[in-house]
């Protein structure tokens, strides 16, 4: 455990920023887990950003209050700061053109239990410049801010509603001391609207991507969208849905010629679609596994990087506990994939042409003290994906989307109640570990066999567990995985006396197990069978 001084982390910023650091510093690969070891404290990260003066901001939560973590280039904390004493996240960041930056999220009420729409000004030391909230009716949440050519900002996300569609998408628009232009709702069928990324198009219109609800079903379409200046629909057009299905727009960027937007494909797919300004589509194409669906959080993210291409993230625990990156050039080719041991939120090119991955751990595999609150974990590394740490190889698609767009009629509601926020702002500090042990699917390799036995393999689901160890390692919690990666089960403070697990309940198939024991993360796949 090592605690983070602040004047470390400004001597090896100047450091960096001057180039006295060696080359090999520079573009050093480094994981980190931040955490703070007492009881029922937590940490977590949903978005990140670079700073002028050479670092990054994260933006999410500590002890489930709003923060934002100031790093520098190799990993130490150069400031934190909570910015209220209720619960809250920061879900996104951008900076502003005089060097500043936005933060949008949530917070609850002081009044309720709702949560209000959340944005702070703050400035290069984290001071607040100045505080919005605003007031959707019930329970909202800002997944993305930029700023527009006005000097504004444009917003969108999320806010439940007691009847049908629910949830319904939002966009607005602030001024740029955050005052509230205008605010419109939208939505179709009966769930999963939701409001993921939107970018100004030459002109002032505004160009927006999320999800939109189907029918009566729980099935849902990527949403791509034309907004004017004043938040009205110009058009709006979705995927076709022929069945039960799932499918959300991501992200998206403005080029010269068109619209690039990463979506997931109905197949579950991380894929691509480039269209004329009037959502005609151009081309299409999945380029790799594991997909984002979620609407109570930020998406997956789309970065540009160095020479013209992309690099997508996906932004779930659909799939466990990990992160599936694709590079794209710029021409929407894959060049590589990755899968990092880590529950991502975003991934962005570094200053020395590396990749950092910020989102959530425990990182499977991390060497690190026992604690089992919730930590943010950080992977550093290098332009081509590769890293000592957590990363392993993955492959790719590159095969036509199956995307037809079609036009849909959406409901629109004007909404939002503006209220200025003074926030109680105060310092936060958090311990850190890093390094990883030598693993492969989250097993424990430090001897030539994994220590854990869990048998019999296979079984009906009456299932023990033996470590091959002496003394006999104490099991600290469990977690169950289909072959899909959705956790089944979950298990903490499990008892000395207690030998092992009965998942008899479980249907024939593959499962993984991964124990924490002994503040290492093993695993094993058992097969279930039923006679």
């Amino acid at each position: 455990m090592k605690k983070l001084y602040l004047v470390t982390a400004i001597i090896t910023g100047i450091l960096y920023l001057d180039g006295l650091l060696p080359v090999a510093a520079q573009q050093s690969e480094f994981t980190r887990v931040f955490y703070d070891p007492l009881p029922d404290r937590s940490a977590q990260v949903y978005g990140a950003i670079k700073t002028p003066d050479g670092n990054y901001l994260l933006g999410g939560y500590k002890d489930h209050r709003p923060s934002v973590i100031k790093m520098d280039p190799l990993g130490n904390i150069i400031w934190g700061r909570n910015y209220s004493d209720t619960t809250g996240n920061i879900y996104c960041l951008t900076p502003t053109n005089d060097a500043h930056f936005i933060l949008a999220g949530n917070i609850t009420n002081y009044n309720s239990t709702q949560s209000e729409l959340l944005f702070i000004k703050i400035n290069q030391e984290g001071d607040t410049v100045w505080s919005k909230l605003i007031n959707m009716g019930q329970a909202a949440s800002a997944f993305f801010i930029r700023q527009t050519s006005d000097k504004g900002f444009i917003s969108g996300g999320f806010f439940e509603d007691s009847s049908p569609p629910d949830p319904k998408s939002f966009i607005l628009k602030l001024d740029s001391l955050g005052n509230l232009s205008w605010c419109k709702g939208f939505s179709s069928g009966k769930y999963n609207n939701t409001a993921f990324a939107a970018a100004e198009l030459p002109g002032g219109n505004y160009i927006l991507t999320g999800s939109v609800g189907n029918g009566t079903g729980y099935s849902s379409s990527l949403l791509l969208m034309k907004i004017s200046s004043l938040g009205e629909i110009v058009w709006s057009k979705k995927q076709s849905n022929s069945g039960n299905y799932l499918s959300t727009g991501n992200d998206l960027k403005v080029l010269p010629d068109g619209i690039l937007c990463y979506f997931t494909d109905f197949t579950s797919a991380m894929a691509l679609m480039k269209t004329d300004t009037s959502g005609n589509i151009l081309w299409s194409k999945d380029v790799g596994h594991e997909g984002s669906y979620v609407y109570s959080r930020p998406g997956g993210k789309m970065c540009e990087t160095a020479g013209g291409g992309y690099l997508l993230m996906n932004s779930a625990e659909m799939f466990g506990p990990m992160a599936s990156l694709v590079k794209v050039d710029s021409n929407a080719e894959p060049i590589w994939a990755k899968t990092a041991w880590i529950i991502p939120s975003i991934a962005l090119q570094t200053y020395d042409g590396g990749i950092i991955v910020a989102g959530n751990g425990p990182i499977i595999g991390v060497r690190m003290s026992v604690t089992y609150n919730p930590q943010i974990g950080i992977i550093k590394m290098n332009a081509s994906g590769n890293s000592s740490y957590c990363v392993e190889s993955n492959s790719y698609l590159n095969t036509p989307a199956q995307a037809t767009m079609v036009t849909v009629d959406l409901a629109t509601t004007i909404a939002g109640i503006e209220s200025n926020f003074h926030p109680s702002s105060y310092n936060i500090t958090l311990d850190y570990d890093t390094g990883c042990i030598a693993f492969k699917g989250g097993m424990e390799e430090t001897a030539l066999t994994n220590p854990l036995k869990i048998i019999p393999n296979p079984s009906s689901g009456d299932l023990r567990f033996e470590f091959n160890t002496q003394p006999r390692i104490e099991i600290n919690s469990l977690i169950v995985y289909n072959s899909l990666g959705e956790v089944i089960l979950s298990k903490y403070g499990i008892k000395k006396e207690e030998p092992g697990i009965n998942l008899s309940f479980l249907s024939n198939g593959v499962y993984e197990i991964m124990v924490v024991a002994g503040g290492r993360v093993y695993s094993q796949k058992v097969l279930i069978i039923h006679q």
